[in-house]
């Protein structure tokens, strides 16, 4: 029973932290920027977005600096 619980938790943080992802863009940090701002441009949730961005360019959502680039999903169109 307990292995059940935790094979569930573990299903359900994947889902809440995969973002659909269909291309890549490339963008510098500018003074004032933050992940929450950029993922609502970009048509994402923040909470995910934030996640993929750690993840996919190895760094700390937390200590980004303007001037930073960093690969950011963006959909088909955007």
């Amino acid at each position: 029973m307990v292995y059940y619980f935790s094979s569930l938790f573990w299903y359900s943080t994947i889902q809440l932290f995969s973002i659909n992802v269909e291309d890549y863009q490339e963008i510098t940090l500018e003074p004032g920027d933050t992940l929450w701002g950029i993922a609502e441009q970009y048509g994402h949730n923040p909470i995910r977005f934030a996640q993929w961005v750690e993840e996919n360019n190895n760094v700390d959502a937390f200590n980004l600096k303007a001037g930073q680039t960093v690969y950011i999903p963006v959909k088909k169109g955007d």
